[in-house]
């Protein structure tokens, strides 16, 4: 739905990413990414809308990372992304996603 790889691929791609920084010592960072509410959503506006939110999420979650960063649906309404190469700048990145709370544009500033 998402279009994004799912646990199982990020599996592949994460123990990939885990080889490539062992060959050449760079940082990795994970970060787990769950979207509140979900429920609620699905209660009031029906699973489709609550469809639409987590594809618009994925959207503006991709829009803010870099191309080489890998971003996956670990289930349900929960997303995992691997930073790699980030030295020390996970946190940074992990609270511009939170700020932006799903908008694309504030990502990119």
């Amino acid at each position: 739905m998402t279009e994004l790889p799912n646990r199982r691929g990020f599996d592949l791609l994460a123990a990939q990413a885990m080889l490539e920084a062992r060959r050449e010592p760079k940082p990795l960072t994970a970060l787990l990414l769950d979207l509140d509410h979900s429920k609620a959503m699905n209660d009031t506006y029906g699973h489709l809308a609550g469809d639409q939110v987590l594809i618009g999420f994925a959207r503006d979650l991709e829009s803010c990372l870099r191309h080489s960063d890998i971003v996956c649906r670990w289930g349900g309404e929960e997303f995992i992304v691997l930073l790699q190469d980030t030295n020390g700048t996970g946190l940074m990145i992990a609270e511009k996603i939170r700020l932006a709370r799903g908008t694309a544009a504030l990502c990119l500033q």
